[in-house]
């Protein structure tokens, strides 16, 4: 199977029911394991909830997911 497979990710910031902008980024080639999906700049929140997107057919897993903090500056 071809085709550009891809997620999509938002998130949804300070109980707001609209998400942000969707990233989107490449799941790599059919038989490419361990591949790694980033986002970064999201933005500034108090509470957030991710959402993902996934356009390929084929099974997937999503096997962990970590977020980096980081504090504002100024």
């Amino acid at each position: 199977m071809s085709g550009d497979h891809h997620v999509l990710i938002a998130v949804i910031k300070d109980s707001s029911q609209n998400p942000s902008n969707w990233k989107k980024r490449s799941l790599g080639a059919i038989g490419e394991y361990g591949k790694s999906v980033t986002v970064t700049r999201v933005g500034m929140c108090r509470e957030a909830v991710c959402k993902i997107r996934v356009s390929s057919p084929i099974k997937r897993d999503l096997i962990a997911a970590a977020v980096k903090l980081e504090p504002r500056s100024g």
